[in-house]
């Protein structure tokens, strides 16, 4: 009875819908049950629960594609428009590229000028120089601020393999790795270095999952909806390109410090398990940032 009662949002958990100028089902990858590819057809519990709900999601599609729309005309007015689709394709023509920490540096120092970013005008990768500890820096830096918490409640939650809730904050120069146990209370577990942590490329098979990851990235309208939001608050002084690619940028680099950083604790390589694990802790905090449009 409890189970069939349950609020919207946890009915419809590990399904996230986001509304810009259509619906969009979005599957958290956080939740461990997605990986086991067991359990209900989630297409058909997505279609019944817009269904469940027609009428605010009717109302919602429409004050989101009021917002998106005028959101546009800014964008064009500002001459910093460009087309979704376009930026889309351009990321589709690079997945093994974005895996590349020369090309991502590149990517992301490019992002923060002033010229229009194509990432087909970016040279061969293989030719490009980079500062390893500047790249290590940035990505860890962008592992940093999103657990940098004051309250526990809003740190970033890992539900590892072994059903542990793991907390990750900093405090101070360091990390505290704490658990939070079945009645509630803390766990401190340890106290790490960031600066211990060394950034790994991944292996093979971990490069070919990072791979489709990033190319499910790059069809979220969330994805999208997050880099619009940015430009928003930027107020129009920078090319929509240019904050998408760098979304996409500082999002790899962000799962690929995590999943260095569980590697390191683990004491493994970055292999197809430590990028799925990576994904884990990464994807629901991703879903949280903010957007234009709106979950429903």
């Amino acid at each position: 009875m409890v189970y069939d009662s349950r609020p919207h949002f946890c009915r419809q958990f590990p399904i996230h819908f986001h509304v810009l100028d259509r619906i969009q089902a979005e599957l958290d990858l956080s939740c461990r049950g997605i990986w086991d590819n067991r359990g209900d057809d989630l297409e058909v519990l997505a279609s019944q629960l817009i269904y469940d709900k027609i009428e605010a999601f009717t109302e919602t599609l429409k004050e989101s594609r009021k917002l998106y729309s005028e959101f546009i005309s800014e964008c064009r007015g500002a001459g910093l428009w460009k087309d979704p689709g376009d930026l889309r394709i351009q990321v589709n023509q690079s997945p093994e590229k974005f895996l590349d920490l020369r090309f991502l540096a590149r990517v992301l120092e490019l992002s923060v000028e002033d010229d229009e970013l194509n990432l087909g005008e970016i040279k061969n990768e293989e030719s490009l120089k980079i500062e390893s500890v500047d790249i290590v820096k940035v990505a860890m830096k962008a592992t940093l601020d999103s657990i940098s918490v004051s309250k526990i409640v809003d740190a970033p939650v890992y539900c590892d393999d072994e059903g542990y809730w793991n907390v990750f904050m900093t405090k101070g120069s360091k990390i505290n790795w704490c658990r939070i146990l079945d009645d509630g209370s803390i766990e401190h577990i340890e106290t790490i270095d960031p600066n211990s942590v060394e950034l790994l490329v991944p292996d093979q098979n971990g490069r070919r999952l990072l791979s489709k990851y990033l190319m499910m990235l790059n069809e979220r309208d969330s994805v999208l909806g997050y880099a619009c939001y940015l430009v928003d608050s930027f107020e129009y002084e920078d090319f929509l390109s240019n904050v998408y690619f760098g979304v996409i940028g500082t999002s790899i680099l962000d799962l690929l410090w995590r999943g260095s950083l569980l590697a390191f604790l683990k004491g493994r390589k970055l292999d197809e398990t430590s990028v799925k694990e990576a994904i884990i802790f990464f994807d629901m905090d991703l879903l949280d940032a903010p957007t234009i449009g709106a979950f429903v």
